[in-house]
């Protein structure tokens, strides 16, 4: 139906939240379901996280209104900004550092506590990479390569002000902090590892990531960072921050959006009336298994009965804001929607062969980075796997990308990698167990599942230990056979790997590392959301832009096509602190 005028549109679980604390919806009473091209899609159900029971996509019905009578207070500002994350603030302080307009950001974490997730910053051509000694790259040919990852999917118009601006926008945020802070900040994959890779399988690649927190001894982390940028906002007469204060409701008059309704840490209702536009700034939908159901169909039609199921993301947020924005008419963009992780399968280092139950090789295992070469995983039956080396790995591990999730050949990683090799030397059919590192790692620390590695001076032996019977041990043995026979000629016949990561598997000892199919259904964080036109205006059913609301960060769709295939680590806090600050321009502006 028709948005009522004045009509209070509830999208948020009530009360006020600490760290990252999230979950569903808050009890609300129903109301009618939308009559348009989305409620068409919401009328449809999707498979559940156990892969057998339907699970209607409940999150599209909006909620009653909260009473007039129920305000406590009114605050009034031109802007209000929902969400005070990376994009979020950098909307704030943008409208903050040009003072003709107000602005008041509100958050539900508490600021003595706040947290984000993520340490890695991608970008490029900005001056900190260049006191990094890291050179600018073009920003045209970064765009083409975007869109080509997106299959043209993603908003030309917001990729290109990202591949435009990042530079000069992480600058800017930069610019907020001691140079203390700024020093303790480096680049990921710099100095370059010695075989640095910058085309795998046709894709590019690039040393572009500022890192915080680089390993435990570190003093900075990127919710430092925010809190100080929070410091220079609040600096500002014109700029306020209300945390611990969850919205709840959009508040329309006719066709624009003129106001949020929050609830505060006292549990009363404050109205925060925006004369000029509302910022839908508030993260992602990770922690809602609705949504997650209705929107993720690439993540949902993987799941088999028994074998994987939605796990519990790591600081995913309920999607309020983009429920809100959806409630007040906005469109969400196609589905699948994006997410980072949670569609493949790790098959541990690309730079080893990964067998399957019948102990042959399923695809090529460094096609591109793992949201890519990680998805024939997740596509066969989600038992564990082997990924098989000999004793030169450690050769081969500086073969690398600097790519989301991808293994940097640092000092430190070196000599963890180096550790467990040793270790795992003798262990036999047991096996040894230890966790990915360095940081808070568990060398030697026994587990009850199966152990991730093996180690053996002949590949029959090492057959054994994996638990191949005489028939899966022979294919084994015949592939590693066939694999080094194509190392050899420089040609994989097989699944097309590039020669320059071709490594033949034929000094002892042998390595097998168990790789399960657990990251399958697990998502840091989902990375779409509502449509918006080039400014990040919300656009409604029709496609047409809706009045006073805009969308950013998390809740802005279509900067990632379906998946987090990135060209360096850390692109999406990149994007989100660009076209925050974009946006926030563009509202100054106009």
């Amino acid at each position: 139906m028709e948005l009522e005028r004045r009509d209070f549109l509830k999208g948020a679980a009530l009360g006020a939240f600490g760290i990252a604390s999230v979950g569903a919806l808050g009890a609300c009473a129903p109301s009618a379901e939308r009559s348009d091209a989305n409620a068409a899609q919401a009328a449809e159900t999707n498979g559940a996280a156990d892969g057998g029971e339907s699970n209607e996509a409940v999150w599209r019905t909006p909620p009653s209104s909260i009473a007039e009578k129920d305000i406590a207070e009114t605050k009034q500002a031109d802007y209000v900004v929902v969400g005070c994350g990376f994009a979020g603030a950098a909307v704030i302080r943008s409208i903050a550092d040009e003072e003709s307009n107000t602005v008041i950001g509100i958050d539900k974490q508490v600021l003595e506590n706040y947290f984000t997730m993520g340490n890695d910053v991608g970008h490029f051509n900005s001056q900190f990479l260049r006191d990094h000694s890291v050179a600018d790259v073009d920003p045209v040919e970064m765009y083409n390569d975007w869109m080509r990852r997106t299959l043209n999917a993603a908003n030309p118009a917001l990729i290109m002000q990202y591949c435009q601006n990042c530079g000069s926008n992480i600058d800017w945020w930069l610019s907020a902090l001691a140079d203390e802070t700024v020093s303790a900040l480096s680049v990921a994959f710099s100095p370059a590892p010695e075989h640095s890779l910058s085309n795998v399988a046709g894709f590019k690649f690039l040393t572009g990531t500022l890192r915080a927190q680089v390993d435990a001894t570190s003093t900075v982390s990127l919710g430092d960072v925010q809190k100080e940028i929070f410091e220079e906002i609040l600096a500002h007469d014109n700029a306020s921050l209300d945390f611990a204060t969850t919205a709840c409701q959009l508040v329309k008059e006719g066709d624009r959006v003129v106001a949020v309704i929050a609830q505060n840490a006292e549990g009363a209702y404050v109205k925060y009336e925006a004369t000029k536009g509302v910022v839908l700034a508030a993260g992602d939908f990770a922690s809602n298994e609705s949504m997650r159901n209705d929107l993720l169909t690439h993540i949902t039609d993987c799941f088999q009965e028994g074998r994987s199921a939605w796990s519990e993301a790591i600081m995913g947020q309920d999607g309020s804001g983009i429920q809100m924005g959806y409630w007040a008419g906005g469109r969400i963009e196609p589905r699948p929607l994006a997410t980072m992780n949670g569609e493949f399968g790790k098959g541990s280092y690309p730079q080893t062969i990964w067998l399957d139950t019948n102990g042959e090789r399923y695809c090529n295992e460094f096609f591109s980075d793992c949201t890519m070469s990680g998805k024939p995983q997740a596509r066969l039956a989600h038992v564990d796997t082997f990924a098989v080396s000999d004793a030169t790995i450690l050769d081969h591990l500086s073969y690398c990308i600097p790519a989301h999730d991808a293994f940097e050949p640092s000092e430190a990683n070196m000599a963890f990698i180096t550790e467990v090799l040793t270790q795992a030397m003798g262990t036999g059919a047991e096996g040894f167990y230890y966790s990915s590192g360095p940081q808070g790692n568990t060398i030697g620390e026994k587990t009850d599942g199966p152990a991730p590695l093996y180690c053996a001076e002949t590949l029959d032996e090492l057959a054994d230990y994996m638990g191949y019977d005489s028939k899966q041990k022979t294919a084994m043995l015949a592939q590693v056979d066939r694999w080094n026979a194509m190392c050899e000629n420089g040609r994989d016949e097989e699944f097309g790997k590039d020669p320059e990561v071709m490594f033949p598997i034929a000094t002892p000892p042998y390595y097998a590392f168990r790789c399960t199919p657990s990251a399958i259904g697990g998502i840091m964080v989902s990375l779409g959301g509502l449509m918006t036109d080039k400014h990040q205006n919300v656009l409604d059913d029709e496609l047409a832009p809706i009045e006073g609301l805009y969308a950013t960060g998390n809740c802005c769709g279509r900067r990632f096509g379906n998946g987090y295939f990135t060209q360096m680590a850390g692109a999406s806090l990149g994007i989100a602190i660009t076209l925050g600050r974009e946006l926030g321009k563009h509202l100054i502006a106009n």
